[in-house]
């Protein structure tokens, strides 16, 4: 499984049909502030796993959020997420992560 941070922020990479990334972005619930999809790469990635882990730490300290993705036709697809308060729609997002996906059919040609 290839592993996504927030300094992808904007690129594109390649995964052959079958492949799975895992993103993980940091997150702290605690202060409302939430990952939101906007896009999730479907049809041609699925999300298979979606997670939050809390740091060591005092109560209220933030953590990371994980999703796995899967490659499951080759293609491409767009995740887009937003960082913002659920209950606040009309202020815009503290951030803003897109990563695009190159679903490839043949095993080398992951990047």
């Amino acid at each position: 499984m290839r592993h996504v941070d927030g300094s992808f922020l904007n690129q594109t990479i390649c995964l052959p049909v079958g492949q799975m990334i895992e993103l993980r972005l940091k997150e702290n619930p605690t202060t409302g502030f939430k990952w939101s999809f906007v896009s999730d790469g479907g049809p041609s990635c699925a999300v298979i796993g979606d997670r939050f882990e809390q740091q060591n730490g005092p109560p209220g300290a933030g953590g990371e959020h994980a999703w796995q993705f899967k490659a499951v036709r080759a293609g491409k697809c767009h995740l887009e997420l937003r960082y913002r308060r659920p209950y606040d729609p009309d202020v815009p997002p503290a951030q803003v992560f897109t990563l695009d996906i190159q679903v490839t059919e043949k095993k080398d040609d992951a990047t």
